[in-house]
Protein backbone atom coordinates (compact mmCIF):
# COMPACT_ATOMS: atom_id res chain seq x y z
CA UNK A 1 0.00 0.00 0.00
CA UNK A 2 2.83 2.43 0.68
CA UNK A 3 4.01 1.94 -2.90
CA UNK A 4 0.62 3.01 -4.23
CA UNK A 5 0.60 6.04 -1.93
CA UNK A 6 4.09 7.06 -3.04
CA UNK A 7 3.19 6.63 -6.69
CA UNK A 8 -0.15 8.45 -6.38
CA UNK A 9 0.13 11.64 -4.26
CA UNK A 10 -3.45 12.59 -5.10
CA UNK A 11 -4.76 9.34 -3.63
CA UNK A 12 -2.71 9.91 -0.49
CA UNK A 13 -4.10 13.43 -0.20
CA UNK A 14 -7.65 12.11 -0.52
CA UNK A 15 -7.11 9.45 2.12
CA UNK A 16 -5.54 12.01 4.47
CA UNK A 17 -8.44 14.40 4.02
CA UNK A 18 -10.97 11.62 4.53
CA UNK A 19 -9.14 10.55 7.67
CA UNK A 20 -9.16 14.09 9.06
CA UNK A 21 -12.87 14.45 8.30
CA UNK A 22 -13.54 11.08 9.93
CA UNK A 23 -11.70 12.11 13.09
CA UNK A 24 -13.59 15.42 13.20
CA UNK A 25 -16.92 13.64 12.70
CA UNK A 26 -16.07 11.12 15.42
CA UNK A 27 -15.11 13.88 17.85
CA UNK A 28 -18.35 15.75 17.10
CA UNK A 29 -20.44 12.61 17.60
CA UNK A 30 -18.65 11.87 20.88
CA UNK A 31 -19.27 15.45 22.07
CA UNK A 32 -22.97 15.22 21.17
CA UNK A 33 -23.31 11.85 22.94
CA UNK A 34 -21.46 13.24 25.95
CA UNK A 35 -23.70 16.31 26.05
CA UNK A 36 -26.81 14.13 25.79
Amino acid sequence: MSRISHNDPELTHRLTRRGMLGVAAGATAAALLGAA
